[in-house]
Order: structure tokens, then C-alpha cells, then sequence
């Protein structure tokens, strides 16, 4: 069992197929993948991340900025402490 965050994606063409052939049958799903699979189409899982969040109302986009900027300052440390020892051209 595996929680799914989306972004799921898919081709259109194969979305487009896997939507009729549901309505057609007149199933449902929770998502996407459930009816992609129904096609006999193999699902894969990649690794997310908790701070794949989605923003739906104002607190949703404090949260992203905060996130935002934990990671721009990651981004910014590495860089420092990389260029350590290193002589200048």
C-alpha cells in the first residue's frame, strides 16, 4: 500500500482512453491511476515528498513559502561551504 500524492501523470491520449472506457462502463474511481489500471496499463510509484502539498487556501500557501525558503537556504549553504578551500581564477 502506498499513499499517492499528485501530481499523477499520464499521456492525454492514454487519460482520454482510460476516462471513456470508464464512463462507458459506468465505473469510478478515486484517481486517475485507478482507471489507467483498469486499462491493464502498468501504474509506477517514484519517490515524493511530504512538501508536495497542495494549495488550496491561504494557510496551504504560507506553508509552500516556508518551504521555499528552508530549501533556499539549504541550497545557499552548500553552495557556501562547497566553494571552501578552493583558490579563486
Amino acid at each position: 500500500m502506498v499513499l499517492a500524492q499528485t501530481p499523477q501523470v499520464f499521456t492525454t491520449k492514454l487519460l482520454k482512453e482510460a476516462f471513456a472506457r470508464a464512463e462507458a462502463d459506468g465505473v469510478s474511481a478515486s484517481d486517475e491511476a485507478g482507471l489507467v489500471e483498469r486499462l491493464g496499463r502498468e501504474v509506477f510509484v517514484v519517490l515524493g515528498s511530504e512538501r508536495n502539498i497542495k494549495i488550496t487556501k491561504p494557510a496551504d500557501m504560507e506553508l509552500a513559502k516556508f518551504y521555499l525558503e528552508r530549501e533556499r537556504a539549504a541550497v545557499g549553504e552548500k553552495a557556501s561551504t562547497s566553494g571552501k578551500g578552493r583558490a579563486a581564477k
